[in-house]
Parts: C-alpha cells; sequence; structure tokens
C-alpha cells in the first residue's frame, strides 16, 4: 500500500526541535525529508551528551541531512520542494526571518507550503520577542499547574512543548496539503509554541469557567481534582498508579474493589464535587492505606476485572520491558558514538 505522503518533497531547515520532530513524522508518512543544518549535531565522548546523541538519532530517522548549509540555497532546495519547514531553538532567532525567507520560496515556487516554528508566532503581538521553551511553557501558563502549591511552579520536561509544537505543526501541513490539492494554492502557517502549549490546558480553563475552580498548583492531582474525585496520582506499595473516576459509577466501582469499607457509607464521602475539591487530603487518607497494601500490578489486574480507571505510572525500565509495547516494536536500538541507545521508532507495517 503507498504511503499517505508517498512523493511529497519536504525540505526541513533550521534547528529547532520542533521543526524536526514535524519533519520527522512526515517522513513516517511516507514523505522524502531533506534536512539541513546551521550546525552539526554533538558528537563528543562525554557521557553527559548521550540524551542529545539519542535526540537527534531518533528526529533524524528516515531524512537526508545535510550540515552546515548555507541559507542563501534556500530558494533553489524549496523550488522542487511541497513543503518548507523552519524552525530555530535558539533565544535570539530573527523574527524577520521566516518571512522573508518564505517570499524567497515562494518566488520560485508559488504552490509551496511554509511552515514556520517560533516561539511565540511570526505575525503575532510578540513576534519581536525572543523566546526558548521554558519562555513559551511560562506564557502559556502551564508551569502555573504544575507542582506543589507551596513550592516553585515546573515546567514540562523531556522536550514535551517542542514535541507537542512539531505535532501541531505536522497536522498544519496536512491540512495544507489537503488544501493545495483541492485549490492548487501554498500557504504560509504560522505555528507558535506558546500557543500549542495554551491550547493543552484548555480543559483546565473550561474547569475554572463552568466550576469555578481555581488553576493552581495540586502536587499530584488536577486542580481540583477537575471537579470530580479522584482525579489524581497515588504512592502504592512499589510506586504509584493513577486513578481518574469521573462519574459515581466509577466511584462505586473503586469501592467495592477495595472491599467495600464501612467509611465509605458516610454522606460525606458520596459528594465526589466536594471531596474533589474542598477536602481531598481527607478521604486521600482513607485509601492510601489500602493501595500501600499492593503493587502496582496487583492494583492494575484488580482494576481491569472491576472495571476501574486505575493505570500503573511506569517507570522508563518498565516501560522499555512491557511486552505489548514490545510486540508493537514500539522502540528500536541504535547506534552512537556514546554506544547503543534506545529510541521510539515508527510502527513496522501489518502491526496494529
Amino acid at each position: 500500500m503507498e504511503a499517505a505522503l508517498e512523493g511529497v518533497e519536504v525540505v526541513e531547515y533550521g534547528d529547532g526541535i520542533g521543526s524536526a520532530f514535524c519533519a520527522n513524522l512526515l517522513s513516517g508518512l511516507g514523505a522524502n525529508v531533506r534536512s539541513f543544518r546551521w550546525r552539526e549535531p554533538p558528537h563528543s565522548s562525554r557521557a553527559g551528551d548521550i540524551r542529545s546523541q539519542a535526540r537527534a538519532l531518533y528526529l533524524d530517522s528516515g531524512k537526508t541531512v545535510t550540515p552546515d548549509w548555507p541559507r542563501d540555497e534556500l530558494p533553489s532546495a524549496a523550488k522542487r520542494a511541497d513543503v518548507v519547514i523552519y524552525g530555530n531553538s535558539a533565544a535570539h532567532a530573527d523574527p524577520e526571518r521566516p518571512l522573508a525567507d518564505y517570499e524567497s520560496c515562494r518566488s520560485v515556487n508559488s504552490s509551496v507550503i511554509y511552515v514556520a516554528l517560533t516561539t511565540y508566532g511570526v505575525r503575532g503581538p510578540l513576534a519581536d520577542w525572543a523566546g526558548v521553551d521554558l519562555n513559551a511553557q511560562a506564557l502559556s501558563g502551564w508551569p502555573s499547574i504544575v507542582g506543589f502549591p507551596d513550592d516553585a511552579p515546573l515546567a514540562m520536561n523531556y522536550d514535551i512543548g517542542p514535541l507537542q509544537h512539531g505535532l501541531a505543526a505536522a497536522g498544519a501541513t496536512l491540512a495544507a496539503l489537503v488544501d493545495r490539492r483541492a485549490h492548487g494554492r501554498g500557504e504560509f502557517a504560522d505555528i507558535a509554541e506558546s500557543d500549542v502549549i495554551a491550547a493543552s490546558i484548555r480543559m483546565y480553563s473550561l474547569v475554572y469557567r463552568f466550576l469555578g475552580i481555581d488553576l493552581k498548583r495540586s502536587g499530584y492531582r488536577a486542580p481540583g481534582s477537575s471537579g470530580r474525585y479522584p482525579h489524581a496520582m497515588f504512592p502504592c506499595k512499589d510506586g504509584f498508579v493513577i486513578m481518574i473516576c469521573r462519574s459515581e459509577t466509577d466511584w462505586l466501582r473503586f469501592i467495592t474493589m477495595m472491599g467495600n469499607p464501612s467509611w465509605a457509607d458516610e454522606e460525606r464521602y458520596k459528594d465526589f464535587f466536594a471531596m474533589g475539591v474542598e477536602y481531598p487530603e481527607e478521604v486521600d487518607a482513607l485509601i492510601k492505606p489500602w493501595l500501600l497494601q499492593h503493587s502496582k500490578e496487583e492494583l492494575a489486574e484488580m482494576a481491569a476485572t472491576h472495571r476501574v480507571p486505575l493505570a500503573p505510572v511506569r517507570t522508563i525500565p518498565e516501560v522499555l520491558q512491557d511486552e505489548q509495547l514490545a510486540y508493537r516494536h514500539t522502540f528500536e536500538r541504535l547506534a552512537s558514538v556514546l554506544g547503543d541507545v534506545v529510541v521510539p521508532t515508527r510502527v513496522p507495517d501489518g502491526i496494529g
């Protein structure tokens, strides 16, 4: 079967993680991606560089990569391209660059789709600001709800922000390709990371709007348990589990799973909104002793039997050893100058 983007030519340039992931996703759909770097990915023998090595191997999988590429070659490359993707991770990125580069590309290819990934957007009110991933997260409001109430706010780690940025850009690219097929025109897609991350917490803004629950850091739980108890991560015998019960049915199934403790018959523990917003710690204290008697796997098996929305929180080694993920070939081992690294892989044809 022909891949969805078979025959689509993509040019990716710059050094952004989001743009590299966007192009990686398009490559996975069959596009031919040529990636041009302004500087060489790190190639050192220091153990601290293993993460960046693995990241580069993963993001550039399936691409033709050319390091140290001069910008004046862009029009020549764009002449034969269907899509041009730009991204720069540096705080001093030139906000005028994407617009100028788009015009140079369009001058030789009127139907080209140009996708710009920047911190604040190319045409927005903050287009002239310099910024990196941490700034985008701060503007989005995300750190305000991550962490414990009395501690400093926390940002998302492991490049989650830039990866979400790249995923959104890939979706915009696909939409532009569909539109071009119908109308024969190119597009300029302006994808701001701060907008993408802000959109990811829109559920909590609705919780504030309709339930009046303040968006504030609440440790292991969502702000105000998102209006229903429980919506939190809990300790157990050998780690943590996460449980999100959104209905009376879910909660009653969990109570049955616990063996129907007598306290559950009290009216105080039948008011799901009050338990989630007003006194969640009190209810936590009632269920934690029982959870601590069981391992993650024991709880997961019981939850499956009782149809309770509970799942184990996996460590990285546990994720790599998961038999279902192994069956689906979720990871692959690649060689680097620092030794073999394990990275996510595309699902091979025929594996569902």
